[in-house]
C-alpha cells in the first residue's frame, strides 16, 4: 500500500505592516489573485471589495480577510444564517460567541494567502455566480461525484494557518471524514489537505443555476480527467 503523503501547512497569512493600507500593498497588491478582489471604494477602506486586511490583536500583523457574506447561500438553504452554514445551529438561549475566524461586523471570515485557487474562482466570484451550500456528508466521497452534482469548490478551516483555503474540486480525487467527524482529509497524488471541522464547518461552492463556468482548456481537462481516473 502506497504511502499517503505528508501534509504541508502553508504560510501563515500574517504580515507585518505599520498600517492597513500598508498591509494591502505587501499582501494583496502584488498577488495576482487576490489584487482584482480588492477595491479602495468611495471610503478608501477596502470593504466594495471581496478581500482585504485587518489588524491582529496579537501585535502589529495583518491577516487577510474574505467577505464571505457577499457570496449567496443556494436557494434549498436560503433559511440558513451564515453563522449557521459556517458554525451550526445555535439554540434559542445560546449566546453567538463566534470564533475569531468571522468578524460579524465585516462580514469576513480568514483567508489563507494562498487560499484562492485560481482565476477561474476569481472571475466566477467577481461575476457573484458562486452559492454556498454546507457540507453535510459524513462519508467518504470522489471529487467526481460532487462535481457531478454541480459543485466546484470546497472551502475548509486550516487550523494551523488559521484561516479557509477555497479547493478547487478537480485538483483533488477524495474527501475523507476522518477521526469521528472532527477534520476532513482532501487528496490528491502529491498532497493531503487538512480540514478542521469543530472550529469551522467545510462548505461547498456551487455555481448558481443558468450560470456556466469558463470552459477549460483541451490540456488541463485532459490531465484531470486522468487523475480523477486513478487508483480511488
Amino acid at each position: 500500500m502506497t504511502e499517503k503523503p505528508a501534509y504541508q501547512s502553508p504560510a501563515r497569512s500574517y504580515v507585518k505592516a505599520e498600517s492597513r493600507r500598508d498591509a494591502v500593498r505587501r499582501m494583496i497588491r502584488p498577488d495576482p489573485l487576490l489584487s482584482p478582489l480588492y477595491v479602495d471604494g468611495e471610503t478608501k477602506d477596502g470593504k466594495e471589495g471581496w478581500v482585504n486586511a485587518i489588524r491582529d490583536q496579537s501585535g502589529a500583523v495583518y491577516r487577510l480577510l474574505f467577505y464571505i457574506d457577499k457570496l449567496q447561500v443556494a436557494p434549498e438553504f436560503s433559511d440558513l444564517e451564515m453563522y449557521e452554514v459556517l458554525y451550526g445551529a445555535v439554540t434559542e438561549h445560546q449566546e453567538l460567541n463566534y470564533p475569531r475566524a468571522l468578524f460579524t461586523t465585516t462580514g469576513a471570515i480568514n483567508l489563507m494567502r494562498d487560499g484562492i485557487p485560481g482565476q477561474q474562482f476569481v472571475r466566477a466570484v467577481k461575476r457573484g455566480i458562486l452559492q454556498i451550500v454546507p457540507y453535510t456528508l459524513g462519508r467518504d466521497i470522489k471529487t467526481a461525484h460532487l462535481r457531478e452534482n454541480g459543485y466546484a469548490y470546497l472551502c475548509i478551516y486550516d487550523r494551523d494557518g488559521q484561516g479557509i483555503r477555497v479547493l478547487n474540486l478537480l485538483d483533488y480525487l477524495m474527501v475523507y471524514d476522518h477521526r469521528a467527524g472532527e477534520e476532513i482529509q482532501v487528496h490528491q497524488e502529491e498532497e493531503l489537505v487538512i480540514g478542521d471541522t469543530r472550529f469551522v464547518r467545510p462548505f461547498l461552492l456551487k455555481y448558481a443555476q443558468g450560470t456556466k463556468a469558463e470552459v477549460l482548456d483541451t490540456a488541463s481537462v485532459a490531465e484531470r480527467t486522468l487523475r480523477s481516473k486513478g487508483a480511488f
